[in-house]
């Protein structure tokens, strides 16, 4: 995270931070690792994977989001992508 942040990035998306159905290979992080990254970069950091309105209180409350209102994609029934936008 501080190399990519180093090298130029202007943000970090990290995870998976819940299983998650569109990609099979990816491996969950623990929310003590993205804690630990939030905490050493100054760049935003996106969690991602597995989010939706079922789990995203789990991600709130615990130091390393900066805002009490986040977005995600989510697969709506008909098999679209859509935002959805929710406070904590």
């Amino acid at each position: 995270a501080v190399q990519a942040e180093r090298a130029g990035a202007d943000y970090l998306g990290v995870g998976a931070v819940f299983q998650t159905s569109t990609k099979t290979d990816a491996k969950e992080i623990s929310h003590a690792i993205l804690k630990e990254i939030c905490e050493s970069v100054n760049i935003p950091v996106v969690a991602i994977g597995g989010i939706g309105k079922q789990n995203i209180e789990a991600l709130a409350g615990r130091g390393y989001m900066q805002s009490k209102r986040y977005s995600y994609l989510q697969r709506s029934r008909n098999g679209h992508m859509q935002s959805v936008s929710m406070s904590c």
